[in-house]
């Protein structure tokens, strides 16, 4: 489970931060980990995401789970957002598309542009993670897009990521992989 606290100033003191993830039923508080803060893209802000680990019994059941974020500084009131599984057939694992960069750009020998293209899925709830040799990219080096609708009936979804490498890296055959998460 993941719970991002995005918007956040850059200089906000993140010990202020408050996140706890519990299971609906009984109430119970998760083990929640919150990880470091992110630059978002194209503004002096940032994200943090606070993650629970359940099991996939409890997933698949249909269970409500729960993140209350707290930031006494910058929300007068706790936010709460619920999650859980759909209990539909709606679900459509996306199509992945990984682009190589264009011939106009490594012809320039500065940079490498690699792209991740997520179409068709539901519902918008996804993850992307980038490798390079089979060893984790850091967050900071792709980005990611926001989930955007691309039909309204059926309900689906697109977004992509895009990694910037040297094009000597490129070039020299190291190998990356777009790796892509959906329920």
């Amino acid at each position: 489970l993941t719970c991002r606290i995005s918007n956040m100033p850059y200089d906000q003191e993140l010990k202020e931060l408050n996140v706890i993830w519990t299971r609906g039923r009984d109430n119970t508080e998760l083990k929640t980990t919150i990880g470091q803060a992110t630059a978002q893209e194209n503004n002096e802000l940032i994200f943090v995401d606070a993650t629970a680990t359940v099991c996939p019994e409890e997933w698949d059941s249909g269970e409500t789970f729960t993140c209350k974020v707290a930031i006494p500084s910058l929300l007068p009131t706790a936010e709460t957002r619920t999650l859980r599984k759909l209990k539909d057939s709606t679900y459509r694992a996306p199509a992945v598309y990984v682009l190589p960069p264009p011939s106009e750009e490594l012809a320039l020998q500065e940079t490498a542009t690699i792209s991740c293209l997520l179409k068709g899925f539901y519902p918008n709830d996804f993850f992307v993670k980038w490798l390079r040799n089979n060893e984790p990219v850091e967050e900071s080096e792709y980005f990611i897009s926001q989930p955007i609708q691309e039909s309204k009936s059926p309900e689906r979804y697109f977004t992509y990521s895009t990694l910037n490498v040297k094009e000597q890296d490129w070039s020299y055959g190291a190998t990356y992989t777009c790796v892509v998460g959906h329920e």
